[in-house]
């Protein structure tokens, strides 16, 4: 559709024009040279009144004046066109996993107020029209939908396409509970797979070992690892959709110290690895020792290597055999965090050696942590009282 004819009025720029129905609008059309000598026409009709007309050309010719162009030129960008840069923008340096969860964050945001302008977007708008109508979500699992927005905001800014992202005071309000593995729970699980399930016994004792992702542990080759000195390189991860990949973040690349347990299973297991491939006639493949140490550590039965879906099914059979609720590999993992901050590891060692930053670790771990804090004015006031 064209646009209608336009008759001047009194304020420079600024026209009438008659709609279909007869009904008298306004619009203004202004043509702006850049500091580049690149020139410009800025037009909006529809006002319904001169004065209308006029002032949003006025605070347009002040945006101008600021030098706000790409907020101008992209001031009807839709929120899913926001997405939709933010993504092609970032596809090719940002981890599979995260891209899928922006995806993911898309399709649900889209049909409720993906068609808002970015600059429309107030918080009293996104309350009603978006938060309010899937409020059957978890609120944690909110929280992450509002990062993700926040993130593709924060990006429309950092672009200039917006002024300022409305909706960074919004906050929400939960109690994460993090289940450990009791010392009871523990000793049954151990004794369940070791006589049960032992081809799952040695990545179990790692996972307690190490505290690492169950894509870390799955990711872990022997080449990895150093039994004599006792440690293990973290440098890679496993991915249920898209296979190997590297570690989540920067701090994700570490080097972990093993208990003397974990070490001399892992050398038992290491030898009987060794002995199954004889059995299978594979020892000229592997006399000299360089394809072996390429092989993932953890192994199934057929001498593949273990998968999320073995995994999955393990721990489904784990949760009904032993009735513990809630059970999963990342369980193991508070479980290892918990248990150092109990014993007085200070946290910048357990960000460390769990590879992540001290500010997640204080914000996850707070429990123990207060523990911690209140065992030690326990103590304080022992030796106070010597005083």
């Amino acid at each position: 559709m064209g646009r209608p004819k336009l008759t001047a009025t009194k304020e420079a720029h600024v026209f009438s024009y008659k709609t279909k129905s007869n009904q008298k609008r306004y619009a203004y059309r202004y043509r702006h040279t850049r500091v580049d000598n690149t020139r410009k026409e800025f037009y909006k009709q529809g006002f319904i009144a001169l004065k209308d007309a006029t002032l949003a050309l006025t605070e347009l010719k002040a945006e101008l004046l600021k030098g706000n162009y790409e907020q101008l030129d992209h001031r009807h960008l839709t929120l899913a066109q926001a997405f939709e840069m933010f993504i092609d923008y970032r596809k090719n340096d940002i981890k599979p996993n995260t891209l899928h969860a922006i995806q993911s964050v898309y399709s649900r945001m889209n049909p409720l107020i993906g068609e808002v302008p970015i600059n429309k977007l107030t918080p009293y708008l996104y309350k009603k029209s978006f938060l309010d109508k899937i409020n059957s979500v978890k609120t944690s699992t909110l929280a992450k939908y509002h990062s993700r927005i926040c993130t593709v905001l924060n990006f429309a800014v950092k672009n200039d396409f917006l002024d300022k992202n409305r909706l960074l005071n919004i906050s929400f309000n939960y109690d994460v509970d993090h289940k450990i593995i009791e010392d009871e729970e523990m000793k049954r699980i151990l004794e369940y797979t070791r006589h049960e399930k032992p081809y799952m016994y040695p990545i179990i004792l790692f996972l307690t070992s190490t505290g690492v992702r169950i894509g870390e542990a799955l990711g872990v080759k022997w080449r990895d690892l150093d039994l004599n000195a006792g440690i293990i390189n973290i440098n890679c991860t496993v991915s249920y959709r898209y296979g190997e990949g590297t570690p989540k973040t920067k701090s994700s690349y570490r080097i972990i110290p093993l208990p003397i347990k974990m070490i001399e299973q892992l050398k038992h297991y290491k030898l009987q690895q060794k002995k199954n491939l004889l059995q299978l006639g594979m020892s000229t493949k592997f006399t000299d020792g360089v394809q072996f140490e390429k092989r993932y550590i953890f192994r199934n039965l057929k001498d593949q290597a273990l998968s999320y879906d073995s995994i999955k099914w393990f721990f489904q059979t784990l949760r009904k055999k032993l009735e513990i609720e809630k059970i999963s590999p990342h369980v193991f993992r508070h479980t290892y965090a918990s248990v150092l901050i109990g014993e007085g590891v200070d946290i910048a060692t357990v960000a460390s050696l769990m590879g992540d930053s001290i500010d997640t670790i204080q914000k996850i771990y707070v429990h123990a942590i207060n523990d911690k804090r209140n065992e030690a004015v326990i103590r304080l006031e022992s030796v106070m009282s010597r005083y």
